[in-house]
């Protein structure tokens, strides 16, 4: 019975020593991160800061202008610190904001009192430069081998005799992905619990992370967060020996845990910088052959084929039109002829080149974690009877009408003599689309401002000698030069904006100011999760719970959302978040902007027209309409939605006997039903 006793004696104590172990971890912790300033009586003649690290307490004295540092080492035992001279402090109170210590004589002596400890200095900047100090030692005191290493852990010495593994948003740097997914534990945040752990995993063939471990670590919490994360990590590009081959291989990452470091991340909301297009954000970017060079890819081709140029028979010259896959690891996986040359032979060569192609760098999509992702460029090759191959440049979209308008608008430059005069111009340009799908002929025929001819001119440098998909045709655009203080009304047909502001000393594109970037607790943002909009400072201008969730990630001027009802629209809403119109929905989303225009809806369900700066173009008061195409639109005011046979009701069309076309004024073409 006594035996009995004295083992659960042992087993009590044991507990207690482990909280007690734990607290004084927590407390430990708390004390590095922080510098206290004490706050003494009125009239003393010094002031004291302290700083625990690393079981040293130093002491800063300043007494009578003179300052003075003496080091301590010290250790916490429960709510009492011990150091080396045998003087003990009890804590009486210990705060995120707060220390309070009363020293504990070895002999009685009266009218001793507690030092308040208040945390005068720790501001958000102070905070971020300790974690800096820290992050600084942690650094230096890594012993692990970091990057990449033999699958049977030997260091790699030479980097230069392999490729190592590489990340589609992260590149090599893969304490960037840690840092900039992680959630903090909680509790720990609130503590201002700051840390790092070191995690080895294996890559294999695939990119893929295939076990890992945890090397060394400051808190378990934190190698919880590492684990998850790298059990989710997108795959890489492979790890590859000097002869090219996929290589199996380990790597090790340092991942830091400072708090207001993660604050101010997630104030930002930031995971890489957002390039802006119009009103949506581009989250792609797409693969690319050797440096990006657009000519690379026809270059490549045309410095390895040979073929006899008299098969070309009558013709000057022969032009084919070639798909070329690549899959998310930059290797080409099928090649087919979009439009044959007219000679197999010279299809099969090019096939056959495009084949042993070096790897590409594969698109990238640069959503949430970032992931590589498989794509299809179109490659235009010019066999010519003179045996001089024109070198035409390579394009990875289909040039059709969007893209057309996309690239002048970039390539447009506003002359800065101009911004600085406040001058502004409308300028319409015609062109013609010759039968080959090439742009010839760019002619002004009308220009409020003759200075920007030049420039409007020069923008179809851009366009001039690469094929398009568009039928020949003769065709005008309307080509705006506006400031961001304008002294002219935008004009509601304009094609090609360009904007520009007076105060800059170089060309500009477009300025973008009034940001709202959708914001989200949940592991990525997507179609579903909630959200709310904070502008560029962090402030939420529309909270969690106004709209279910977004279709658009980032506003500039309008966004998509959906109302937070049972049968939700569509809605569009301004940079301030107030509801502007109904939106159609269109293959399960907003409808896709045509030449300008996208499709809206009044609450009877009429169909009109609106812009991308959310202006109503044509009033919603049609039945049916399709999108603009080619300057006109069909419509109708009448009709009925029927069912596709045998579609199980999933599919449907509109039937009307009173169909018509319209201009982008909204007004019926030559008055002829359709």
């Amino acid at each position: 019975m006594k035996k009995m006793f004295v083992l659960i004696g042992l087993l009590l104590k044991f507990g207690i020593l482990s909280a007690q172990e734990q607290c004084i971890k927590d407390t430990l912790v708390l004390l590095e991160n922080k510098i206290w300033r004490a706050q003494l009586p009125e009239g003393k003649q010094y002031s004291s800061e302290m700083e625990f690290r690393d079981a040293i307490w130093t002491h800063t004295f300043l007494y009578n202008g003179q300052a003075k540092t003496i080091e301590t080492s010290y250790k916490i035992c429960g709510d009492t610190i011990k150091t080396y001279d045998f003087k003990r402090y009890k804590i009486l109170e210990l705060s995120d904001s707060t220390l309070v210590i009363q020293y504990l004589p070895e002999r009685l002596t009266i009218g001793v009192g507690a030092v308040k400890y208040i945390n005068t200095i720790n501001s958000p900047a102070k905070m971020r430069e300790n974690e800096n100090r820290l992050d600084s030692i942690w650094r230096k005191k890594d012993i692990w081998n970091k990057g990449v290493a033999k699958i049977t852990g030997e260091p790699i010495k030479d980097l230069s005799s392999i490729e190592s593994p590489r990340w589609a948003i992260w590149d090599y740097d893969l304490t960037k992905y840690y840092v900039s997914q992680m959630k903090y534990p909680e509790e720990l945040l609130k503590k201002n619990v700051a840390g790092y752990s070191v995690v080895m995993f294996a890559l294999d063939t695939l990119g893929l992370p295939r076990w890992n471990t945890i090397l060394t670590t400051v808190q378990k919490e934190f190698d919880a967060e590492v684990i998850r994360l790298t059990e989710e990590l997108p795959h890489c590009l492979p790890c590859r020996d000097k002869e090219g081959k996929r290589m199996e291989c380990l790597y090790t990452v340092y991942v830091p845990f400072l708090p207001q470091h993660y604050r101010d991340r997630v104030k930002a909301d930031s995971i890489q910088e957002e390039e802006l297009k119009q009103m949506f954000v581009t989250w792609e970017s797409p693969s690319r052959f050797q440096e990006g060079n657009p000519s690379a890819v026809t270059d490549y081709i045309n410095e390895r084929l040979t073929y006899n140029p008299q098969l070309l028979g009558n013709q000057k010259q022969a032009r084919g039109i070639y798909t070329i896959s690549i899959d998310s690891y930059g290797e080409v996986t099928e090649v087919n002829a979009m439009r044959s040359c007219g000679i197999p032979a010279w299809d099969d060569q090019v096939t056959d080149i495009i084949k042993t192609m070096p790897r590409w760098t594969p698109e990238v999509n640069y959503h949430g974690k970032g992931e590589y992702r498989s794509s299809v460029w179109t490659v235009s090759v010019v066999f010519k009877k003179d045996s001089l191959i024109t070198q035409h440049k390579s394009f990875n979209e289909v040039h059709d009408y969007n893209w057309l308008i996309k690239t002048l608008s970039k390539s447009c430059k506003y002359p800065v003599r101009l911004q600085k005069k406040n001058q502004e111009g409308i300028l319409r340009v015609a062109y013609e689309i010759d039968i080959n799908g090439y742009i010839i002929n760019p002619t002004i025929i009308y220009c409020d401002n003759r200075k920007l001819k030049k420039a409007t001119l020069d923008a179809f440098k851009a366009v001039i000698n690469l094929p398009t998909v568009l039928q020949a045709r003769r065709d005008t655009l309307l080509f705006q030069f506006k400031l961001d203080t304008p002294t002219t009304p935008m004009h509601p047909r304009a094609d090609v904006l360009i904007f520009g502001y007076s105060t800059c000393d170089v060309p500009v594109l477009m300025r973008y100011e009034n940001l709202l970037i959708a914001h989200t607790n949940e592991k990525r943002l997507e179609v579903g999760v909630p959200v709310c909009y904070l502008n560029e400072r962090g402030d939420t201008i529309i909270p969690y719970g106004k709209y279910r969730f977004c279709q658009t990630d980032t506003i500039r001027n309008i966004g998509f959302v959906y109302e937070n009802e049972s049968n939700a629209k569509i809605v569009c809403i301004n940079v301030k978040g107030r509801k502007l119109f109904n939106v159609f929905k269109y293959d399960n989303g907003a409808d896709y902007v045509r030449e300008g225009l996208f499709r809206i809806t009044d609450d009877k369900g009429l169909i009109g027209f609106a812009d991308t700066l959310g202006n109503i173009i044509i009033k919603p008061q049609f039945k049916f309409a399709f999108p603009f195409e080619n300057g006109k639109a069909k419509v109708t005011f009448s009709g009925e939605s029927k069912e596709v046979p045998d579609s199980n009701g999933e599919k449907h069309y509109w039937d009307s006997s009173q169909w018509f076309y319209i201009n982008k004024n909204g007004k019926i073409i030559n008055n002829r039903r359709v």
